[in-house]
């Protein structure tokens, strides 16, 4: 989970950047999103743009993670909405692994 410094720095490098977003809503164009997680390190990028970078080194392998075998691997979740009525499609997903 973000703290909300990195929430208002990823807001922040949005209101600054020239319209990197668009909403899909029957229209034929898709965002692209790029994520690179290497280590502990992640980074998102949409639309040619970089949204957020993390860092989680001392949280993802802390102690409590490497006694519950987690923060280093795992699944791939795509989008995750308990309850709503989200649609979201996706096309051309492509994995390397690094």
């Amino acid at each position: 989970m973000l703290t909300e410094k990195q929430n208002k720095e990823i807001r922040e490098h949005l209101e600054k950047a020239q319209n990197p977003l668009f909403y899909f809503d029957n229209d034929p164009e898709w965002n692209e999103m790029h994520v690179i997680a290497k280590g502990n390190k992640i980074e998102a990028w949409l639309n040619g743009s970089k949204i957020t970078e993390y860092d989680g080194s001392g949280v993802l392998d802390d102690e409590l993670h490497q006694s519950l075998d987690v923060g280093q691997k795992g699944h791939i979740v795509f989008q995750i909405h308990s309850g709503d009525e989200l649609k979201i499609r996706y096309k051309d997903i492509y994995l390397r692994k690094l």
